[in-house]
């Protein structure tokens, strides 16, 4: 049986649909037990499902981006200044000037979470700060760069969040429509 996501919004709301009779229902997420991640739910006319209780805040939308990433709290580390990464776009014509180290793959309004190409160790670290680079899917191959900081990881899946309010937003704002 395959689980349907719910999302928990700020106010704790949780709202259902039973993929049977499309019946829909809005409770707060104290009644599912709020420990858990995933419940199983009965609907009204009897037909038991089972939900996976989504924490987050934002909505992740799922992607398979090339990207490339700097370690700037390693550089920093090593006495290697970067130049302002902004200014050194690593896309054109289609094609990346740099190979890419790491695949995009989820997105939200406040994050992005990326598996690197490099097996562990491969020098990131919980509060790590990165500036990352990748390019949207989009019809106009928008080139993306953010600042982030490392919030979890896991082998060589990286979990970030945006920490910089941008001229990016925008066309990210976008992106998340499609």
């Amino acid at each position: 049986m395959k689980y349907q996501k719910i999302l928990i919004k700020k106010d704790n709301i949780v709202e259902v649909q039973c993929p049977k009779c499309l019946t829909r229902r809005t409770f707060p997420a104290s009644k599912l037990g709020i420990q858990k991640h995933y419940v199983k739910l009965k609907c009204t006319c009897g037909f038991i499902f089972l939900v996976e209780l989504e924490f987050r805040q934002k909505n992740r939308k799922t992607t398979n981006l090339e990207g490339y990433f700097f370690n700037l709290s390693l550089s920093s580390r090593i006495g290697d200044p970067i130049k302002k990464i902004s200014e050194t776009h690593l896309y054109h014509d289609g094609r990346f000037l740099k190979p890419a180290n790491c695949q995009i793959k989820s997105m939200s309004k406040s994050g992005v979470g990326f598996i690197t190409k490099k097996p562990p160790p491969h020098g990131i670290e919980t509060g790590n700060e990165l500036r990352l680079i990748f390019i949207l899917d989009n019809s106009a191959k928008t080139e993306i760069i953010k600042k982030v900081v490392v919030r979890y990881v896991k082998q060589n899946y990286i979990g970030c969040e945006f920490v910089e309010k941008d001229k990016y937003d925008t066309a990210l704002g976008f992106y998340f429509l499609s």
